[in-house]
C-alpha cells in the first residue's frame, strides 16, 4: 500500500473489491506502523450472539504477506502452465490418433483396391 503511515499508527480502507468477489473477505484492509514495523491488517465486521457489534483482526508482517502472496502466485501461475501443456498434449495426441486413422483406412482402401 505505499502509504506514509506515522509510529504507532495505521489506516483501513473499505475493501470493495475483496468482498464483491468473496463474501469470508475482510471488510477493511489496510496497514499499521508499530514500532517501525510495517504490518498489514484485515478487519472484519462481526456480530456476537447477544447482537452486539464488533471488529475482529488480523494482523501480519507486511513484507512476509507480499513475499506470501508472490509465492502463491508464481505457484498459481505454474498449475496453470502445466494445465495449459497437458491440454496441448491431449490435443497433440488426438491429431496423431485422427492422422494414424486416416492413414490405415487409405492403407485398406489401397489393398482392397
Amino acid at each position: 500500500m505505499a502509504l506514509n503511515i506515522e509510529n504507532n499508527q495505521g489506516l483501513a480502507f473499505y475493501n470493495t473489491n475483496g468482498l464483491m468477489r468473496n463474501e469470508k473477505a475482510p471488510t477493511f484492509k489496510g496497514e499499521i506502523m508499530l514500532e517501525g514495523q510495517r504490518l498489514k491488517v484485515a478487519i472484519w465486521e462481526r456480530q456476537t450472539k447477544s447482537g452486539a457489534k464488533m471488529l475482529s483482526m488480523s494482523v501480519e508482517d507486511a513484507h512476509a504477506a507480499e513475499l506470501a502472496e508472490a509465492e502463491r502466485r508464481v505457484e498459481w501461475l505454474r498449475n496453470k502452465s502445466e494445465s495449459e501443456k497437458r491440454e496441448r498434449d491431449d490435443e497433440m495426441v488426438k491429431v496423431d490418433e485422427s492422422q494414424d486413422d486416416h492413414i490405415q483406412r487409405t492403407s485398406s482402401r489401397r489393398k482392397s483396391a
